[in-house]
């Protein structure tokens, strides 16, 4: 009961009342003053409880029943779901909105799907139900699968489609012909729970065991039988009827192919015709003008002989001696063929060996004749020692047949792209004159590879591989080098490089197989070696795998 003082200015007056707990029929009210003929009856009813089925997740493309059990209330609730601030993302099935209007009491289910928007962290998002003031929440994830590869260079690729955009990776994972491969598969975001069924594209042949991710991380064995094409595996979420992801199964036949090793030593047999500091032997060095030789004293091992004089007169000379240079001071009637301290010039100083190329570079003094081998000079002195050393590759720049074979079938091309390969050792020692400018390298380009591939036959061997004890390029060292023949590829080799033996050569033989560089710097065929962080590089993705094994038919 509430009182008005009788000096209260008139007109109307609000009151609030408030239930203690005492619900029902019964109660009553009198407005203002009037008598108990205007009493109203009113009913205090009970407040109103909502509560919601507790559940942890909603697969990502997924449908899920919600339970919300809802009592007391006189009208209608409504239900919403959001994450944060924004919604859209989760809907209620039977309209497609994320909010709906709850009518009546009782246990009221419905289902909500995802339309695709995956949790970025447990629990951010909500399913609100409201009746007036009452309500109550339910957090739950949206959680989705992402492939990995299951083990480092397995033949998986995460943006098989090269997306530049992350969201729109599209993962591959290569399959052989008739053969299994294996694949992560873990439900995001970490520590979320779910249950997705794994479904192959409809005859495709390729099986997926075990068919479905329960656990936060899974290794699956995909299968292909014998056809051969792009299939997809693609992710369900509980009644989902868009995928919640999908894989790309690449199944290709197997290829056979073969490698020869190459070592070969630079050959260098020119001959020494001259000795270094010396001139041609016994030369007429001093003649008489006339007939009578005025000069009777010579110096060194010089001489006086009879002879044939360069007038055609037999006469007395001087000659050289042995060591071909002229000591001895002339007569002033005499004449001096050879200079003083000087040898014959041009003579042939440094001849071809049996290779028939000039494996020498010229000294100064000496000169290169016409026919490329190197003569003596004006001074007739010969300066410049030949080169008769072979330039043997070392044998630890050479890799070893049988573990490159392994490395190329179980590491690289045949595990991850099913080509195989034979290697085998030349067991012929190659030599070869290929540094053709004498310039200590060998020199990126056709000519000088030419030279070394047209004197090694090898007929029926798809690759070659060459090595030799000299940098490619010079001081730009190119640490290998392919180009392709009709029917085969040849590749050559520097000593020095950055990554192992077997990586290298791994990557050039990509080239040989037609595989081109690989903008990721991760993989085998990236451009450069030696990248930090980086050792060794040997996964192979799915657009070298198209390069190299390209036939999705029988």
């Amino acid at each position: 009961m509430f009182s008005v003082a009788d000096a209260a200015t008139a007109g109307q007056r609000g009151v609030r009342v408030k239930s203690l707990g005492y619900t029902g029929t019964g109660f009553r009210q009198v407005p203002g003053t009037s008598d108990l003929s205007n009493i109203t009856d009113f009913t205090v009813n009970l407040r109103p409880t909502i509560t919601i089925q507790p559940f942890s997740s909603l697969e990502s493309h997924g449908k899920k029943d919600v339970k919300i059990t809802i009592s007391g209330s006189n009208g209608n609730s409504n239900a919403y779901i959001t994450q944060g601030n924004s919604s859209g993302g989760v809907v209620f099935d039977e309209n497609d909105s994320p909010s709906i209007s709850i009518t009546g009491n009782g246990v009221i289910t419905k289902k909500i799907k995802s339309l695709g928007y995956n949790s970025n962290s447990l629990n951010d998002w909500k399913i609100t139900a409201q009746n007036g003031n009452v309500s109550a929440s339910q957090v739950f994830t949206v959680p989705y699968v992402l492939f990995e590869e299951s083990a480092t260079c397995s033949g998986f690729d995460l943006n098989g489609n090269n997306s530049t955009t992350p969201s729109t990776y599209q993962p591959y994972l290569f399959v052989p012909q008739n053969g299994n491969n294996t694949v992560k598969a873990k439900i995001l975001p970490q520590g979320a729970t779910g249950s997705f069924s794994l479904q192959p594209q409809n005859s495709s042949g390729i099986t997926v065991s075990p068919s479905s991710i329960t656990s936060s991380e899974q290794t699956l064995t995909v299968t292909a039988a014998n056809a051969l094409d792009n299939f997809e595996l693609k992710v369900f979420g509980n009644e989902g009827n868009e995928p919640a992801s999908k894989l790309i199964v690449s199944v290709r036949k197997r290829i056979n192919k073969t490698v020869i090793i190459h070592a070969v030593t630079e050959d260098n047999d020119d001959e020494q015709s001259l000795q270094v500091g010396k001139g041609e032997p016994n030369q007429i060095a001093i003649e008489p003008f006339k007939s009578i030789l005025y000069t009777t004293a010579t110096g060194g091992d010089d001489k006086i002989i009879l002879t044939v004089n360069s007038r055609g007169v037999t006469t007395n000379v001087v000659i050289t001696g042995k060591n071909g240079i002229n000591e001895t001071t002339k007569a002033p009637k005499d004449v001096e063929i050879i200079p003083m301290n000087r040898g014959k010039p041009n003579s042939l100083c440094v001849a071809f060996g049996t290779n028939g190329e000039r494996d020498t570079n010229v000294s100064t003094g000496d000169e290169v004749s016409t026919d490329d081998q190197i003569n003596s000079g004006a001074n007739g002195i010969c300066e410049t020692t030949a080169n008769n050393t072979d330039i043997v590759p070392s044998e630890s720049s050479i890799p070893n047949a049988t573990t490159l074979q392994d490395y190329l079938n179980n590491t690289i091309w045949g595990k991850q792209a099913n080509v195989f390969f034979t290697v085998r050792r030349d067991t012929i020692t190659r030599q070869v004159n290929f540094d053709l400018d004498r310039n200590g390298y060998l020199n990126a380009g056709n000519i000088e590879f030419n030279k070394i591939s047209n004197n090694i036959t090898d007929e029926g061997i798809d690759l070659r591989l060459y090595y030799q004890k000299y940098d490619i390029g010079g001081t730009s060292v190119v640490e290998g080098q392919t180009l392709f023949g009709t029917n085969f590829s040849r590749s050559y080799f520097s000593p020095n490089h950055r990554d192992s033996i077997n990586n290298l050569a791994s990557h050039e033989i990509g080239h040989g197989i037609r595989g081109g560089h690989n903008p990721r710097l991760w993989t085998l065929m990236y451009e450069f070696s030696g990248v930090p962080g980086y050792p060794n590089p040997c996964s192979i993705t799915q657009s070298d795998l198209n390069s190299v094994n390209p036939n999705t038919t029988n």
